[in-house]
């Protein structure tokens, strides 16, 4: 098992890979859109509940990283309300790709300051045995969401 650090920047770059062939995918071909995006939605937010329930959970409520985790927080509750405003929106419609390469932006401009700010400090302020055990809850909670079949945004057509 990776730790934490490493499995969430191993993930981020998967997520960015997928962002960039969901945005670079032919506007015409919906059905491949929609498979891009709810791999994407499922990944992600199973990605960021796991984050949520272990890592910030732990680092809020330290002094030095407070600061830094409720701001990925409030990260996080704007991808999901883009999340949402996109899934409210017909794949279809031309509203759609524009949306979806400004949520892209956005999405990494997040990961990119989680990794600058959020895991910077859980390698400086944990110790190696508190690492693996947010470690193991974190692969734990991204399994069980991963499991759950209602994180599709799109039901498949």
């Amino acid at each position: 098992m990776k730790n934490v650090y490493d499995w969430i920047v191993k993930e981020h770059k998967a997520f960015k890979g997928l962002l960039e062939e969901l945005v670079a995918a032919n506007p015409d071909n919906i059905k491949k859109r929609l498979r891009l995006f709810n791999k994407f939605v499922k990944n992600f937010v199973a990605h960021e509940t796991a984050e949520e329930k272990t890592l910030f959970q732990v680092m809020k409520h330290n002094r030095m990283a407070k600061q830094a985790t409720l701001k990925a927080l409030e990260w996080h509750q704007s991808i999901h309300h883009t999340v949402s405003d996109l899934t409210n929106t017909e794949p279809s419609d031309r509203a759609w790709l524009s949306k979806m390469l400004v949520a892209k932006e956005n999405i990494i401009e997040h990961m990119k300051a989680e990794e600058e700010t959020v895991l910077d400090f859980l390698k400086k302020v944990f110790e190696k045995a508190r690492i693996e055990q947010i470690s193991s809850a974190f692969h734990y909670i991204e399994d069980r969401e991963l499991d759950t079949e209602s994180t599709a945004a799109y039901e498949s057509e």
